[in-house]
């Protein structure tokens, strides 16, 4: 049985100088996960002077370790521990959709910066009819968009690559209206884009380096990595501490305000796992609706001919919006998807989808894997991939589960989504097939976990959402909810720049 330490305990064991001082402080916020929206608040809020503790289940800054590589392509064995050196989730996921369990590790950032230490760093605006089901309209996020948009350094590239000139020129012609897409980059020259990885040279705009560490500058504030929030403990309606877990530790810390910002797929599982009489079906769920309406994005990826003397360098930077609006209803942006990953890493997807289904199957494919990676390679080294984003809908027995031991989930692709997702990729096919070389359908695929929102949805009506307009939970006057998990829907475009507006949003509020 695990010994769970209060705070008045913590002198009389072994633990590290950074584990006590947590311990032993009365925290003004405590904000679990350091991604987009826990580091901007984080930052908002001791620029006003309060005192933070970030509690980060992965590494912190020190210890990650950016080889602008996938640890995939390492000569070492991959290992827990490397994944956890790349800034990457090293925990399974269990996907029980339908009748075979599929058990994976999602491809999602763990560290200080949360999962945009992966990101290719597209930050792009939410429409104005995007937020018609929000409580929050386009008009009240626009100033909270702009001053996301200074933090992150965003702006369109300033020269095009060739690549990208070659399908610019194409769609225009096609009578579609391309533009630069807007990046969170210091556009180094020498970068290739380090999506997917760490990047080493300082050209990445990310949750950690834009607002963590400067959030850590400021007396009062620290940052607790390593750390598993285990549950939450609730008196009255208030959470009087957070049940922490490090270095195989167990021990509570206490604040005034508690802030999740774990992301959409654990911060259910936090309330889940924070039940009591008190909150029977988990905290803040008196609604019934925490881990439901999973919300993801349907992508798919189209290989686009884009022969040019010059194929290196950075190549994720135009977009269009013309499909944004389908006769089947809601569509999404499409946008260059940049540098693919390695073709080592692209076989070994392809083989576990087909294994999956067949190992038999699975295993007579790899036989032909060296002429397959030859294929794969001459098309991509002088194509650009585009990735169409479909808006999914918000749907209840599309969920994280209630379960303790794992992070599992149900999601499958609702009639009217998979029908403007069909929609999509005919306008796509239309429009790109006089240079559509490879189609690469991955708007059915459940691995594809990278813009989860929607399971801690916000809305004004206690019995049908979890948080109020302001971010705090209808049923707890002192917790707070700040990631993409608060999303009503899941717009049609990445979800980062969203995030940050809607964090500096809540701050103002707390501040204020």
């Amino acid at each position: 049985m695990e010994i769970i330490i209060k705070s008045l305990l913590a002198r009389e064991i072994n633990m590290d100088k950074n584990t006590q001082v947590a311990v032993q402080t009365y925290w003004d916020y405590i904000i679990i996960g350091t991604g987009m929206g826990g580091s901007v608040l984080g930052l908002s809020l001791a620029k006003a002077g309060k005192k933070v503790l970030f509690c980060e289940k992965g590494l912190s800054f020190e210890k990650l370790k950016a080889t602008s590589n996938f640890p995939e392509m390492s000569k070492d064995k991959i290992t827990l521990d490397n994944l956890k050196k790349s800034g990457r989730r090293f925990a399974p996921i269990f996907d029980l959709s339908f009748n075979k369990s599929h058990e994976f590790v999602p491809f999602l950032g763990e560290g200080a910066g949360g999962s945009s230490l992966l990101y290719g760093m597209a930050m792009e605006r939410g429409r104005p009819e995007d937020f018609n089901s929000w409580p929050v309209s386009y008009d009240e996020m626009k100033l909270f968009y702009d001053e996301a948009e200074i933090l992150f350094g965003v702006a369109p590239s300033k020269v095009l690559h060739p690549q990208n000139k070659v399908v610019q020129e194409f769609l225009m012609a096609k009578g579609l209206h391309p533009y630069k897409l807007p990046l969170a980059s210091q556009q180094n020259p020498e970068c290739p884009g380090c999506q997917g990885h760490l990047c080493n040279h300082n050209s990445k705009n990310h949750a950690g380096n834009r607002a963590l560490a400067e959030a850590l500058k400021y007396p009062g504030v620290m940052l607790l990595d390593e750390c598993n929030a285990q549950s939450l403990t609730i008196e009255t309606n208030k959470v009087s501490e957070v049940i922490i877990k490090r270095n195989l530790q167990s021990f509570s810390l206490k604040s005034e305000r508690i802030v999740l910002a774990a992301g959409a797929l654990e911060t259910p599982r936090i309330l889940f796992r924070s039940q009591s009489p008190l909150c029977p079906s988990g905290a803040a769920n008196s609604s019934d609706q925490v881990g439901k309406n999973l919300m993801r994005h349907l992508i798919d990826l189209y290989v686009v001919d884009a022969k040019s003397l010059e194929t290196n360098g950075a190549t994720k930077q135009i977009a269009f919006n013309d499909f944004y609006h389908l006769q089947e209803g809601k569509g999404g942006t499409v946008q260059s998807f940049g540098k693919m990953p390695p073709i080592k890493m692209i076989l070994q997807d392809i083989f576990r989808d087909i294994s999956f289904h067949s190992k038999i199957a699975s295993s007579i494919a790899q036989l032909f894997a060296p002429f397959l990676g030859y294929f794969l390679k001459n098309i991509f080294s002088q194509s650009i991939v585009l990735a169409s984003i479909v808006e999914d809908s918000p749907c209840e027995s599309n969920r994280v589960l209630n379960t303790t031991d794992q992070t599992s989930f149900i999601y499958k692709v609702q009639n009217a989504d998979k029908n403007r997702l069909d929609g999509m990729r005919r306008k796509m096919h239309e429009a790109l097939k006089e240079k559509l070389k490879m189609k690469i359908y991955g708007g059915e695929k459940n691995t594809l976990l990278g813009h989860a929102c929607g399971t801690c949805r916000m809305g004004l009506d206690p019995k049908n959402s979890v948080v109020n307009k302001e971010g705090r939970t209808h049923d707890l006057e002192n917790l707070y909810i700040v990631d993409s998990s608060v999303f009503p829907t899941s717009l049609g475009v990445n979800p980062s720049l969203t995030i940050v507006a809607n964090a500096l949003r809540i701050a103002k509020g707390l501040v204020s």
